[in-house]
Order: C-alpha cells, then structure tokens, then sequence
C-alpha cells in the first residue's frame, strides 16, 4: 500500500518568456499553467493544464512574485503543510538569483548599497526562524528541512 501523499503548496513564477523567433511553450494565466504538448511530443495535439495555489507569468515583476511566494510558503509551513516554489524560465534568464539571491545582501546592506538581496530561500528561512519560540523555553527546538533541484536542458 503506497503512503498517503504530503500536503504541498506550490507557487509557479515563469521568470521570463521565449526569446525572439522561439515558440511559446508555457503559458501562465491565472493559477494555471499551460502546457503546450505539441511542441514536446509530436502528434498530441492537446494542451495539459496545471493549477496552482499561485502563479506568475513573465509579465509579473519577480519582487511581486518572489514575496508572494516568500508569504505562501511560510504561511504553508506554519501550519504544517510543505511549500513550493518552481520557477520556470530559459539558461540564463535569472531563476538561480531568484531562488538564491546574489549572495551579496549582507555586505550590500551594511555597505549603504542595495544591489545585493538575498533570494526566496533565505528570506524564507529567516522568516520562519522569526516565528519560532526559541526565546520562550531553553529547551525549544525546531527542525527546518529544504531541498533544492535545478533542471537544466
């Protein structure tokens, strides 16, 4: 008998769309994504779609996109439910910065600049380490796990 499956918010940002001359493989609208399957297998035909607790396409600026995940995702976890966020977008196109940061927010902060910031990982750690009652008890304790996948073609 399989296990039951866990609980897991998902938020989808698509960081940016095709480049010129490309096909239009993906389409967010809405909480759903589109997948245009004839592009990816040939003689399907059919367009799949997902639906998601959120989702941003390329339009959407990445610090709407990036602090609405940041919320579902420590909103998710609070109450004991996974979060998600998958990023979708082409070599190059900025997702690891998103998702990562610049690793420079530290030393940009305390230097007066603001061109470093830290991605949606750390933002999300920090902000669930704010909410735990490590001041309450000498005995409190928490465990925080996260796992990362990046898929390149």
């Amino acid at each position: 008998m399989l296990p039951e499956p866990e609980l897991c918010a998902v938020t989808v940002y698509q960081h940016n769309g095709p480049g010129p001359g490309q096909k239009q493989d993906v389409t967010v609208a809405g909480r759903k994504v589109k997948l245009d399957r004839s592009g990816l297998v040939p003689g399907t035909g059919q367009p799949i779609e997902f639906e998601f607790d959120a989702a941003f396409g390329p339009d959407a600026p990445a610090s709407t996109a990036s602090k609405d995940a940041i919320d579902s995702i420590v909103q998710s976890v609070r109450i004991g439910v996974n979060g998600l966020l998958l990023v979708l977008g082409q070599s190059r196109s900025g997702k690891t910065e998103l998702t990562h940061g610049t690793g420079a927010a530290e030393a940009s902060s305390s230097a007066g600049d603001s061109s470093g910031f830290c991605g949606v990982a750390e933002a999300c750690v920090r902000a669930l380490c704010a909410l735990l009652p490590f001041g309450s008890s000498p005995d409190a304790s928490a465990k925080l796990s996260m796992r990362f996948l990046n898929v390149s073609g």
